[in-house]
């Protein structure tokens, strides 16, 4: 039998043949042209520019293919020394290949480029020029602008940068406009070795504007060191780390609406008005030891992270600092931070996590409303304006330690209920009024469960008594310290010890001196039981009278032995009859409490004890 193999291998290598033959006859026109300079469009730009200062290229040159000239070609015709007396030219849809080395280029006129393709490096770098627009425009490689000088304004709306752009030292008289520029660059430059980011704006001065509006940087980039005088941000996205370290801008800042998809830094940056209303914030930010010379307006800003906290520690705020309707689900750190103003609200109910306040000074309003905090802390804040609390729930930690206020409004507050998670030992405030009724029974006796709902602090209800004392209520101010020593005994003192035992004791018969009444109760009490023992005179027995029978009397011999220190001349008259002698030991017990009971009640009417 015959073996089909060799038949069916000859099939398959003819099969392979007939398709390496249909490949190799594509045809060589469908694989892309490597675009050459045009002599014909060069030789008419010179031409064209002799004669005027404009040059539109698509009219003379249709095809696309037909108007691109060579990076070379462009340095010499802005060297040309047959054009520097003008004042300015213009260049339309020109695409140039190859880099453009225009390092150190000194220009007198303006330039101005439309609709240009830019295929190699274009390096601006060092050059000194009056005007340079580049608008709605594509560069495709690095662009390098450091150190360039330029008298009036650079223009770069509508611009797309397929890598990086740099910026290092340049200095712009006028404005940096580069509303809506796309920089797409991910990767630093190897020909730049002063660089670290993908895109830089460091250490330059705009004189005037700087607008990135609608702008889109997708790596990462940085604005260290730069000194603008105002610069907006509007709707910008930054796709990574943003670093805004030591930034100064002198009168404006935008951010409104902008985004961040890395860490965006602002360390150290010293601003005029400033805000990121609307912005959004999907990584670490740091606003840390910042200096605010106005309004620092972060409204409406989402902070996403959910564990790293927005740290805005140590910053100076000239004005107000405003964070109404934010989402911050990890925290908010303002601590060490001096404002004028502070105002935070919750954008909906989900929990901030961390609010720190702590030694924070803040000179005006402060306000927080409609929030959920899972832990507030403010020990040794400072608050010389009004603090207004209004809807707010802190729900594990409440630290307000040796917090100090002048006005306290509070309108709604729910806190810890583990009272150890509510410390108010050492705060202070000149005026407190809840549910914005002024002082009322209703009030202080709000302000007092407050204080017993807290972790204990003698501070706390001594710094109520002598505000209520200083609005002339006394009266409530002794049930503050009532209530004080009450927590004392059930908090501080040890169960069934001698101080516990004597806190009650007090308590019971003068009210730690607070109700001093009550002494002349129980004493009322214990002549009473006296009178009732020895209530008949067949009960007594007559010691040394004359000869002129006493008539007795139960409530006054009782009276004298209660109070032996003074001379009745009643209790030495009588003796309690010897048969009953459980009568006549109670007689010394009887005077006994006498001797301790009658001091305690002078004292409390005496306002000493308590």
């Amino acid at each position: 039998m015959q073996n089909p193999f060799p038949k069916k291998l000859i099939h398959l290598s003819a099969l392979f043949a007939i398709l390496l033959s249909l490949f190799l006859a594509a045809p060589v026109s469908a694989q892309e042209e490597e675009l050459q300079p045009n002599p014909l469009a060069e030789q008419y730009i010179l031409e064209t520019l002799a004669a005027q200062n404009h040059v539109i290229l698509d009219q003379q040159f249709p095809n696309e293919k037909d108007r691109v000239i060579g990076g070379q070609f462009f340095v010499n015709l802005l060297r040309n020394p047959d054009f520097q007396d003008k004042q300015w030219i213009t260049l339309r849809f020109v695409t140039i290949v190859g880099n453009v080395e225009a390092y150190n280029l000194q220009l007198p006129f303006d330039v101005f480029l439309y609709n240009i393709e830019f295929k190699g490096e274009v390096n601006f770098g060092g050059s000194n020029i009056q005007r340079l627009r580049i608008k709605d425009s594509v560069f495709e490689k690095f662009v390098y602008f450091d150190q360039i000088v330029i008298g009036k304004s650079l223009e770069l709306q509508g611009t797309s940068f397929g890598q990086g752009v740099y910026f290092k030292g340049a200095q712009i008289a006028g404005d940096l406009l580069m509303n809506n520029a796309q920089i797409m660059g991910k990767e630093r430059s190897e020909e730049a070795l002063y660089t670290t980011h993908p895109s830089e704006f460091w250490e330059m001065i705009v004189g005037q504007h700087f607008v990135l509006d609608g702008a889109f940087i997708e790596g990462e980039t940085t604005f260290a060191r730069s000194t603008f005088q105002i610069a907006s941000f509007k709707g910008t996205k930054f796709g990574s780390r943003a670093d805004f370290t030591k930034l100064e801008v002198e009168r404006e800042l935008v951010f409104d609406n902008a985004s961040f998809g890395g860490e965006a830094v602002f360390a150290q940056v010293n601003f005029g008005d400033s805000s990121f209303a609307g912005a959004s914030f999907l990584d670490f930010v740091t606003f840390e030891e910042s200096v605010i010379a106005g309004d620092l307006n972060l409204s409406g800003v989402s902070f996403q992270s959910a564990d790293k906290i927005a740290n805005l520690k140590r910053i100076t705020v000239g004005e107000s600092l405003f964070l109404n309707s934010i989402f911050a689900p990890a925290g908010l750190d303002i601590s060490q931070s001096e404002l004028d103003d502070l105002f935070i609200s919750a954008a909906d109910k989900t929990p901030i996590a961390i609010l720190d306040l702590t030694q924070a000074e803040i000179a005006r309003q402060f306000e927080i409303k409609s929030a959920n905090i899972n832990s507030l802390r403010a020990d040794g804040i400072s608050n010389e304006g009004t603090l207004t609390l209004e809807n707010v729930s802190v729900d594990k930690t409440l630290a307000l330690k040796n917090a100090k206020f002048n006005l306290m409004v509070i309108i709604g507050l729910n806190w810890p209920q583990e009272p150890s998670a509510f410390n108010m030992r050492g705060m202070s405030y000149a005026d407190i009024d809840i549910g914005e009724q002024g002082l009322t029974e209703e009030t202080w006796q709000g302000l007092l469960y407050l204080i017993e709902n807290s972790a204990y602090s003698p501070q706390a209800y001594q710094t109520l008594m002598e505000f209520l004392t200083n609005k002339g209520h006394p009266d409530w101010a002794q049930e503050v310290h009532l209530a004080m020593k009450r927590r004392e005994r059930n908090t501080a003192l040890e169960p069934f010890s001698t101080d516990w035992f004597w806190s009650w004791f007090l308590d019971i018969f003068t009210g730690y001196g607070d109700r001093p009444a009550l002494a002349f109760v129980w004493s009322a009490m214990v002549v009473a039981t006296g009178a009732w023992i020895y209530r008949k005179e067949e009960f007594m027995i007559p010691v040394d009278q004359d000869e002129v029978k006493l008539r007795y009397s139960p409530v006054l011999y009782s009276f004298a032995l209660f109070i032996p220190y003074i001379d009745l001349e009643v209790a030495s008259k009588w003796e309690p009859n010897p048969e009953r002698a459980w009568a006549n030991n109670y007689k010394y017990f009887h005077k006994i409490l006498g001797w301790i009971l009658m001091p305690i009640a002078l004292l409390a009417f005496g306002g000493v004890l308590g």
